[in-house]
């Protein structure tokens, strides 16, 4: 099992940090936990959104969340 860090940010924006986003992977499965603000351009940047099998979201806070809408334009759905 690998775990990678993508972000740890807080609510507030910092420009050179990433809010929530963990990547836990094994030989077989690609998991993110949260997808914060930031993290889905460093999960392209990791792994890229098509290797991603599966998306956890801790709770209802925005910088657990937003980028959501960026991973949809990044994930090949339909291919």
């Amino acid at each position: 099992m690998r775990l990678t860090v993508l972000g740890t940010g807080t609510a507030r924006p910092v420009a050179e940090t990433a809010a929530s986003g963990i990547l836990v992977q094994t030989e077989t499965t690609s998991v993110l936990f949260d997808i914060g603000s930031g993290i889905a351009s460093r999960l392209e940047a990791s792994i890229g959104a098509a290797a991603l099998d599966g998306l956890v979201v801790g709770h209802m806070h925005a910088d657990h969340w937003i980028d959501i809408a960026p991973l949809r334009y990044r994930f090949p759905w339909g291919e």
